[in-house]
């Protein structure tokens, strides 16, 4: 029926150097009489490896010629042979079901057609099926087994899509299409890719655009590529694995620095109830200003000039006394954020202020360091022996945390280690923190634990404050640049460590002795060059004889001249 369909469609009536295959048919009958699902597609299976292993022979006879006959034969193309029409009619190859069909009525399952047909389609041809096949797909080709679809197949897919308005329930099958669509053009290699590509440029920028955001569907050009970091403030083209390659190439563009500023002063403004006073803001809004700041920090680190004061220098900031835009605006760590709080505009940035180094200079905020504060106890407490040893032993096992567990944190300690070692444990009643700002003005407030660097001291107002990460380990790592949050939460189970009583052990790295070695190199040159030059030993050029020359005689001849 469909071989005769076809050749109707062709306007033809016969075929020429046609041939017939009464055995293969006979096999293929057989196999799709089977009642048994799981012999039935092992045969068949068997079946497609012979087809396979002798497709050079059988494609000879794969595609003969059609013709009508008036007067003569006239050409009217050429179609399949009747054997291979016999066979792709045939319900004999399984479906995913493990129901017979006919070859011609099944697809392969691929990435595309699943994004095109759907994952519960009964058209897939099975998988045992397909893959017996293997690396011989031209056989399923010849059977009339459907493969990959084309552009046009997934940009139609695509636009039934958009047009069905489902919700969030489209989004997964979006991201199919799209996945099979970056397959596709990541492949196409063809004369005709810069026109396949043209093509598909073009349909995404048609009408609403084919790009399904976090916001619905956008033209390239209105959205962005990359993590969804803006939340609901900005539509962000879907991503996956590959995703960045097909944007790129559908002209999507990557949220830049002006785009971050723009989300900030729209979270502030949504943010705030009135000026001046801190609203509450909900966790996404907490989020979306967070990530914006972090990604105009990761700029301000590599690309410097992209992040300048007159692009943010007059960003709102979420202070301790509200949100913000005036300057001057201060930060410090946790602790001393919260003291001075209640006095001066402490920027909250969400996280830890290490994240934004970067991002102080351009923003205008300033940042109080180790020499700008001072402490000052209730009273002259005396060192406490006992808390003093713990603390001593605590620091000891922390370098041996750090040194086995983050070298590099353990580096980015600003005075050696020896000197921390030092510190002295005293327990006051109260205990103050005062600052002096750059104007001149001062500000002070209560703290619980600090750390004199210039008296060696750990002040605390309470022993048991000493094993808290966010008391005593927010002081120590006042000294680190580097990961001060892991530092504090490793100064804990240092702390619990030197309560059990373990004994830390010292070990002595590799960069430790080439860095002594090259301080004993160096120690050696400096005395060397300090010596005076009286003392060392002078050079003195030997004495040479005057050579005395020869009177002059007669002139000897060349032995050629005569």
């Amino acid at each position: 029926m469909e071989r005769r369909k076809d050749l109707q469609n062709r306007s033809a009536t016969y075929t020429l150097e046609d041939h017939d295959s009464p055995d293969l048919m006979a096999v293929v009958c057989d196999i799709a009489a089977e009642k048994d699902g799981t012999v039935r597609r092992r045969r068949a299976a068997a079946l497609l490896r012979v087809l396979g292993r002798s497709w050079g022979a059988l494609s000879e006879h794969h595609r003969v010629r059609a013709v009508s006959d008036y007067q003569t034969w006239n050409s009217c193309g050429e179609t399949d042979g009747f054997w291979l029409w016999q066979l792709k009619t045939t319900a004999w190859l399984d479906n995913q079901d493990g129901e017979p069909a006919a070859p011609c009525g099944l697809r392969e399952r691929t990435t595309s057609t699943v994004a095109v047909y759907g994952a519960d389609s009964a058209g897939f041809l099975h998988p045992d099926l397909q893959r017996a096949v293997g690396r011989q797909g031209e056989v399923l080709v010849a059977l009339g087994v459907t493969g990959e679809p084309g552009m046009a197949d997934l940009l139609e897919a695509l636009c039934r899509l958009r047009d069905r308005e489902a919700g969030a329930a489209v989004h997964p099958a979006a991201q199919l299409l799209y996945r099979a669509l970056a397959e596709q053009l990541a492949t196409h290699r063809g004369k005709d890719a810069a026109r396949v590509t043209a093509d598909v440029v073009r349909a995404f920028g048609q009408d609403r655009g084919l790009v399904l955001t976090t916001l619905g569907w956008r033209r390239p050009g209105a959205c962005f590529r990359g993590l969804p970091v803006f939340g609901q403030w900005a539509a962000f083209a879907p991503s996956f694995k590959g995703s960045d390659v097909l944007w790129e190439t559908l002209g999507v563009p990557e949220a830049g620095a002006e785009d971050a500023v723009r989300v900030v002063r729209d979270v502030t403004r949504e943010g705030r109830e009135r000026r001046d006073v801190l609203a509450p803001v909900d966790a996404e809004a907490e989020t979306v200003m967070r990530e914006p700041l972090q990604m105009l920090a990761g700029t301000a680190g590599e690309r410097p000039e992209r992040v300048t004061a007159s692009l943010v220098g007059r960003l709102p900031l979420r202070t301790s006394q509200g949100w913000t835009s005036k300057r001057p605006v201060y930060a410090a760590d946790a602790t001393l954020a919260e003291a001075l709080g209640s006095q001066i505009p402490m920027w909250l940035p969400g996280a830890e202020l290490e994240q934004f180094r970067a991002l102080l200079g351009p923003l205008r905020v300033t940042e109080l360091g180790a020499a700008d504060i001072t402490f000052r106890p209730a009273e002259d407490a005396p060192v406490d022996k006992e808390a003093t040893d713990l603390v001593r032993d605590a620091l000891d096992l922390l370098l041996e945390d750090l040194q086995r567990n983050a070298l590099a944190v353990a580096g980015s300690l600003d005075c050696p280690w020896e000197n921390l070692a030092e510190l002295e444990v005293r327990i006051t009643s109260s205990l103050e923190c005062m600052v002096t700002l750059p104007g001149g003005e001062s500000a002070q407030g209560p703290v619980r634990t600090a750390l004199d660097w210039d008296a060696r001291t750990l002040w605390t107002v309470d022993r048991e404050l000493l094993r808290r990460p966010s008391e005593a380990g927010r002081a120590i790592v006042t000294r680190f640049t580097e990961d001060r949050r892991q530092v504090a939460n490793s100064w804990a189970a240092a702390y619990d460590e030197a309560e059990r009583g373990r004994e830390a052990v010292r070990l002595e790295l590799a960069e430790e002795r080439v860095a002594q070695s090259q301080a004993a190199t160096d120690a050696e040159r400096a005395q060397r060059l300090a010596q005076p030059l009286a003392s060392l030993p002078q050079w003195r050029p030997k004495s040479r004889r005057p050579r005395t020359r020869k009177a002059p005689g007669r002139p000897r001849r060349h032995p050629c001249r005569r």
